[in-house]
Parts: C-alpha cells; structure tokens; sequence
C-alpha cells in the first residue's frame, strides 16, 4: 500500500469512527483489525493530524547488532593483516577459540597455500590469534 493510500484509508476509518461508527464496522467496512484500528484511535488522541501519517516498521533499536567497537577492530585488524600479506578472511580475526580446519577443504575453500610462506613464520591464523591474545585476555576477566 502506498503512503498516500495508507494515509488516506486511516483518515477514512478515523472520520467513520469519530462520526459515530464502532471500531467493528469501520473495520468491517475498510477491511483492517478492530485492533489496528484502536491503536490508531489512541494515536490520534494523542498526536492529532500526525495519526495521518504511516509509521515506520523499522526496529528503534538493534539490540544484537555488533557494537561499534568490535566492527572498528575488525576492520582494523583486517587491514593491517591484509598489508602484512596475512590476511586470510574471516578466520583471521575470529575472537572466539580456534576451531579445527574442516578434513574436506578442497577448491575455493578460503584458506591460503600453506607453502606460500618460509619456514617458521607464522600462518595468518597463528599471527593474527598472537595479536588477539591480549584482547581475550581481558574480555575473559569481564566474564
């Protein structure tokens, strides 16, 4: 439904309601909810003209969305391993455990050429969880 439609349907049901209609019929006759049409009725008492007006859906808040920081630090660190040449996705700045590699890696499986690197310098994965130490370290005496 458009915004002009929407305004318009809410306009009708609030003028069939305040002229005398009961919140059945006007949604019986406009084809809503009784209770959309109470909650419009208590928004129109308290907002006026602005009860017109459709409403976003949208969540005011996102409780479970990643904090800032974290995101920050994400980047950060994929950056610098990125220039470093030790960047190898996602597995590189997992904060959580290591896990091991799955037995069935084949094609485009993200992990990079282990023989790429000399020998006894560190893979991606051990440097970047080298540098991650310090930070479990202190999010582990927070818990």
């Amino acid at each position: 439904m458009s915004n002009s439609s929407s305004s318009s349907k809410r306009r009708l049901v609030i003028a069939a309601v305040l002229a005398g209609s009961t919140q059945s019929e006007a949604a019986r006759t406009y084809g809503v909810s009784q209770g959309w049409i109470s909650r419009l009725m208590k928004l129109y008492e308290a907002e006026g003209e602005g009860a017109f007006e459709p409403r976003s859906r949208a969540p005011k808040s996102s409780p479970t969305a990643t904090p800032p920081a974290t995101v920050e630090l994400v980047l950060r660190l994929r950056k610098e391993l990125s220039e470093a040449g030790l960047d190898a996705g996602a597995d590189t700045t997992r904060l959580a455990p290591p896990t091991s590699p799955p037995d069935h890696a084949g094609p485009g499986h993200d992990q990079p050429d282990p023989g790429t690197r000399r020998a006894g310098e560190p893979g991606p994965v051990q440097a970047t969880q080298e540098l991650l130490h310090p930070l479990r370290s202190r999010a582990a005496g927070r818990c």
